[in-house]
């Protein structure tokens, strides 16, 4: 289970589902830069397109590896943050992504070198998605939204052995409809989906401001999680991750604790935010 190499021939699907709540409008500090909330998971998720894109380049061009899907959820409700042009819903085809390259724009920022001095830097990113915030945080929604959508994706005969769906649902806040039962349900009805190769991964990323509580990443058990309520749903929603991926978690967490390891961070870091998107993008790191 969960080894399927992704090819044109057994694609997969990465699904990114954003909170775009009112609250994503605080600001945080990463890598020298004040920005909201909104602006660091947008910038977060368009590296991640990008990586997604540059994976699948080959010599020929950008092969048809996988489907990508931006869903957000506010105050004005869920909606596709990624286009409809091509693929069912908010999905689209990598190849397709790759064939209408938004503009790029110009990231400046501040590097730590390996003597502790900083130094200025710079790269360039593709604009695939805008930061928005807005409102409530209609979380259980917006699962829904995620839920049809992979039964619909895992439903398709091209599908059924593929390597199965990964999950993002990254949030900094409770949900502002759906009790924690109906959450728990909703996120089942998620992680029962799936392909021949093993069920949808749902990794859940609480991303916070508060730089005095610790951060909790890819817990091995329930206790780790303290006796916060929101962080033991997060636990409860959330996939338990295959063996392939214990490696990179064990490296990510210092070691510290042994599997098997749950698919979730809870006041965690745009930094940290970004080592869970990379590590649960890459599956095996063969395929690509």
């Amino acid at each position: 289970m969960y080894t399927r190499p992704i090819t044109h021939l057994d694609r997969t699907l990465f699904l990114f589902a954003i909170d775009c709540s009112g609250s994503m409008r605080e600001t945080i500090r990463f890598n020298g830069m004040t920005m909201s909330k909104a602006e660091a998971v947008a910038l977060v998720t368009n590296y991640m397109i990008d990586e997604l894109v540059e994976r699948a380049r080959r010599r020929d061009g950008v092969r048809n590896y996988y489907d990508i899907g931006v869903i957000g959820y506010s105050g004005e409700g869920v909606r596709p943050m990624l286009g409809q042009s091509g693929g069912d819903d908010c999905t689209v085809a990598v190849d397709r992504l790759a064939a209408q390259m938004p503009p790029v724009c110009r990231m400046d920022f501040d590097q730590r070198l390996p003597d502790g001095s900083r130094s200025a830097a710079s790269f360039d990113l593709h604009r695939w998605i805008e930061p928005f915030s807005s409102g409530l945080t209609p979380m259980y929604e917006a699962l829904m939204e995620v839920r049809d959508t992979l039964r619909r994706w895992c439903l398709r005969p091209e599908n059924a052995a593929s390597f199965p769906p990964v999950v993002f649902n990254i949030t900094d806040g409770e949900s502002s409809d759906g009790s924690c039962e109906e959450l728990c349900d909703m996120a089942a009805q998620i992680r029962r989906t799936g392909t021949a190769d093993g069920s949808t991964l749902l990794i859940n990323i609480h991303l916070s401001t508060d730089s005095e509580r610790g951060s909790i990443m890819f817990p091995s058990s329930e206790e780790a999680c303290g006796e916060d309520r929101y962080s033991r749903l997060l636990y409860e929603m959330a996939s338990t991750m295959p063996e392939v991926f214990d490696d990179a978690i064990r490296s990510s967490v210092g070691g510290v604790s042994l599997p098997p390891y749950k698919g979730m961070a809870y006041n965690a870091s745009v930094a940290q935010l970004l080592t869970v998107l990379d590590i649960g993008s890459r599956s095996v790191n063969n395929i690509f």
